[in-house]
């Protein structure tokens, strides 16, 4: 937990409970993490010459600073958890609510415990859109993801590099069936059986347009009396679902909780 002991005013650690899934030994162990990469950067400061925490990391009473901060770029560089993580600049903005270019321990606090297995999975799905949404405009476009496969491969990655054409048409591959199984969730929250809890017992008309979206019509029926929609209209369908150029933070839910393995992937331990 490091050698050296750290103390929090009452009403501060108990926030930290209260919006982390840590408990106070872990806090503390944070803390220490963060208290050892503050003291190397401080040293590497007065080496610069150049001051640019505004926080003490220990209040002048001798309590812990939660407000104390050092630079992303120190932290991206430093933190072994994130040191080789491709992403590890957009992690840290994600957390960051100032654009002075630090982080605060509450926020890496924050940032850490997000990442914790412990932390909750609705938090996870926040941040991870967040992070994979690369321009920042609060959607996820095909070239977000287009350029996070490439982050991912890494630049100097010799099949990528050999075989560009290929590895665009992989790209390609990949990214139509994310969000052909991202946009499902319209076909889902649409169906016949939901729109009917919705409205009770009233009788749906075959008009309705379920929304905003367009009805498909049906055509023919099986053995049962049910209308079958035809293989065309199906594929029809397919290609309008692959076709949609962005995704919204309800898509990415989706597409997340039909994913078991995202809560153990999107996370780590210190």
């Amino acid at each position: 937990m490091g050698a050296k002991q750290v103390k929090f005013r009452e009403e501060l650690i108990r926030e930290f409970e209260e919006t982390t899934p840590f408990n106070r030994a872990e806090i503390a162990h944070t803390f220490s993490i963060f208290r050892s990469l503050y003291e190397k950067y401080t040293i590497q400061q007065i080496q610069d010459d150049v001051i640019n925490s505004p926080h003490h990391i220990i209040t002048p009473s001798g309590f812990a600073n939660p407000e104390c901060a050092i630079s992303i770029e120190f932290i991206t560089e430093n933190f072994q958890t994130l040191k080789n993580n491709p992403f590890k600049n957009k992690i840290c903005q994600a957390f960051c609510t100032s654009d002075n270019g630090l982080m605060s321990f509450t926020e890496f606090l924050d940032m850490v415990s997000s990442f914790s297995p412990k932390a909750d999975i609705e938090k996870k799905i926040f941040h991870a859109f967040q992070i994979f949404d690369i321009d920042g405009d609060g959607l996820i476009s095909r070239q977000d993801m287009y350029t996070m496969i490439d982050v991912m491969a890494g630049e100097d990655n010799e099949d990528v590099n050999n075989d560009r054409s290929e590895w665009n048409k992989l790209k390609h591959w990949i990214v139509d069936g994310v969000f052909f199984e991202c946009h499902k969730r319209e076909k889902v929250e649409t169906t016949p059986e939901r729109e009917s809890e919705e409205r009770g017992d009233e009788e749906r008309d075959h008009t309705d347009h379920r929304g905003d979206l367009e009805v498909i019509e049906l055509d023919g029926a099986d053995d049962l009396g049910n209308s079958t929609m035809s293989v065309k209209e199906k594929n029809n369908e397919d290609k309008s679902l692959i076709s949609k150029d962005t995704l919204t933070i309800e898509d990415f839910r989706y597409c997340i909780y039909r994913s078991p393995d995202f809560k153990n992937t999107f996370s780590f331990n210190i």
